[in-house]
């Protein structure tokens, strides 16, 4: 019964330190998030094994190029070994009867049967070969090495995607937790006046409808907090899974909305020079283009010769009598495409001409870069000022909030005037925060145009 006892308590002991390991609070800046993501999150993890078959593919092609050896075991049973007869000459010598010492000649012919084959018989044979030349080889091996660029590049693109996806997230729940908390900052100053109003209701020195009035607002208010943090739950674990992180982690952002706004450096990033050689999308078009500049000498070097040597050794464990076996042997194999009806020279044309529309897309795509760029920096400067406008009228509508409800206590205005005021501050925290969201997510967008996330 004792180790029964101790038994349950360390596993209660297990059980409370696996809690305590799982309930852990991991806690993370923007920078720090977006390293995360670039560990765990499953889209770079694909985009790091593509990288990975890229370079599996190189060693692929290559050793298409390197010495092969093949072997083969071959069993065979004849039922019936046929047999081949020659004649075979035999000199017979007789003493002669007549005259003594003297001898009697005789030619005839004896019949040698040989067996054409065995009955049972392994034959053992080993290969050698190494290609010499072949131009579609070297064509083969420049196109696996382009491909590793390729996926590099699209590496580095989806790199850019999971943190700008991190970054907008990030900033999303900042906005939402800081508007969560002026709401109920808000909450708790209306509620304060609820309870003034309600004590002047009871001196008579005001109505029911103005105590409604206030009621009404508090309701409001409580009702859009709790959709603000049901769109803050939504937005961690949206979270979550962009880092590639355990829904189940108790996850906390240490950088501030304040923090993120002053370093915001918009004017400095509206006046960078853009080059179009750092923009990962030109970076794609390029590389392929370059593929297909390599399909129009792949299509070409069908046109050379394949050259190869080759080495033979075999042996056999059983051999016929009449046999012609040679255990090695070495060659060389030469293939000259001859005439082929004009086929390879309608695939040279038909690469060409996919080439030239791959460079006028390449040139259509470079314009529509340089268009995307400069409607971004338009959105950031149109949603900068826009911030400022928005922050100038918050202060304003504190303001006019203010002093309504100053008037208000005074019985210079009524219920009506108090409730339109706190409406207006309301309206005009949301489009506050709105436009503040709408600030850095335009800079994220800006920034990607840069590769510069």
């Amino acid at each position: 019964m004792k180790r029964i006892k101790q038994w349950t308590s360390l596993l209660l002991l297990v059980m409370v330190t696996f809690h305590a390991s799982a309930q852990e609070t991991v806690r993370l800046n923007r920078e720090e998030a977006r390293e995360y993501a670039m560990q765990h999150n499953e889209k770079m993890k694909n985009a790091k094994l593509d990288v990975i078959i890229a370079r599996k593919k190189i060693w692929e092609t290559t050793a298409q190029g390197l010495p092969q050896v093949d072997a083969q075991v071959a069993y065979q049973n004849i039922f019936d070994v046929p047999t081949a007869s020659f004649p075979t000459p035999v000199l017979n010598k007789t003493p002669n009867e007549d005259y003594p010492g003297v001898y009697n000649y005789e030619l005839t012919y004896v019949e040698n049967p040989i067996k054409l084959g065995t009955k049972q018989s392994t034959t053992i044979d080993i290969t050698v070969s190494q290609l010499i030349f072949s131009g579609s080889y070297i064509v083969g091996l420049q196109a696996s090495k382009l491909y590793k660029e390729l996926t590099q590049e699209q590496k580095a693109k989806s790199e850019l995607e999971v943190k700008a996806d991190v970054s907008n997230t990030y900033y999303m729940i900042l906005v939402l937790e800081e508007n969560v908390k002026i709401m109920e900052n808000t909450l708790e100053n209306l509620e304060k006046t609820e309870y003034e109003i309600s004590e002047m209701l009871n001196e008579g020195f005001v109505e029911d409808t103005d105590l409604d009035q206030v009621s009404l607002s508090i309701m409001n208010i409580e009702n859009a907090i709790r959709t603000l943090k049901s769109q803050v739950e939504v937005s961690y674990e949206l979270f979550k899974m962009q880092l590639g992180m355990d829904m189940e982690t108790n996850l906390e952002l240490t950088e501030s909305l304040d923090a993120v706004v002053a370093n915001l450096a918009a004017e400095s990033l509206l006046e960078k020079e853009f080059q179009v050689q750092n923009n990962i999308n030109y970076r794609l078009l390029e590389k392929q283009t370059e593929m297909q500049e390599l399909d129009v000498k792949l299509k070409k070097s069908e046109f050379l010769p394949t050259i190869s040597g080759f080495y033979r050794h075999q042996e056999k464990t059983q051999q016929a009598d009449f046999d012609f076996f040679f255990p090695d042997i070495i060659g060389l194999n030469v293939q000259v495409p001859i005439f082929h009806s004009a086929a390879r020279f309608s695939k040279v044309k038909q690469a060409k001409l996919n080439l030239e529309k791959t460079k006028n897309q390449k040139d259509q795509a470079v314009k529509g870069i340089r268009v995307d760029v400069k409607r971004a920096k338009v959105e950031l400067a149109d949603a900068v000022a826009n911030y400022r406008n928005q922050q100038k009228n918050l202060n304003l509508s504190q303001k006019i909030y203010d002093k309504t409800l100053a008037k208000y206590k005074e019985g210079l205005a009524t219920s009506m005037d108090l409730t339109q005021a706190n409406n207006q501050l309301l309206q005009t925290q949301s489009g506050y925060y709105q436009s503040m969201l709408n600030m850095l997510k335009a800079k994220v967008n800006l920034n990607k145009k840069y590769n510069n996330l």
